[in-house]
């Protein structure tokens, strides 16, 4: 659900937007283009500490935030395996670095144009990115619960 609507100011969007987390805020508002990426974070419950993880999964690389919000834009990661993800304590970066695909520049070309949803490798990148991504969340998911269920056993 929403938190943030048109008629706040600047600083009631902050507020609203970092639970608590003022960095997450700052730095989220500071990489974003614009309200629009706010809002949309928000559309996706993405706020104060998820926000504040969504950084660190890009590394606090501004160009890679706004790739990963590229791919959440065109549906590449659902709102659930987005949300799973950074209910993790140490979530999976959506984009892998180790992935090369010939064509993909890192972040920004030499001259300094944006890779997205334009370009032509633009659908292998999320396609390799997805799939490596869904392995590891997989895991670590399956990890969780046998964590708990150690825990149950070891509690009883």
């Amino acid at each position: 659900m929403s938190k943030l609507t048109n008629d706040m100011s600047l600083e009631e969007k902050a507020y609203a937007f970092c639970e608590g987390d003022l960095g997450a805020a700052a730095a989220i508002f500071a990489m974003a283009h614009g309200d629009e990426d706010v809002y949309f974070c928000d559309s996706l419950d993405i706020r104060g500490e998820k926000a504040f993880k969504l950084l660190k999964c890009c590394d606090d690389n501004s160009d890679k935030f706004n790739r990963t919000l590229a791919m959440f834009k065109c549906g590449v990661y659902s709102k659930e395996e987005i949300q799973a993800n950074l209910n993790l304590d140490t979530p999976i970066p959506f984009i892998d670095d180790i992935i090369a695909i010939d064509g993909v520049p890192p972040y920004r070309d030499s001259i300094g144009q944006f890779f997205g949803p334009d370009d032509e490798k633009w659908k292998e990148f999320c396609t390799e990115n997805k799939k490596v991504f869904l392995q590891k969340l997989s895991a670590q998911l399956e990890q969780q619960v046998r964590l708990k269920k150690d825990n149950y056993f070891l509690s009883n």
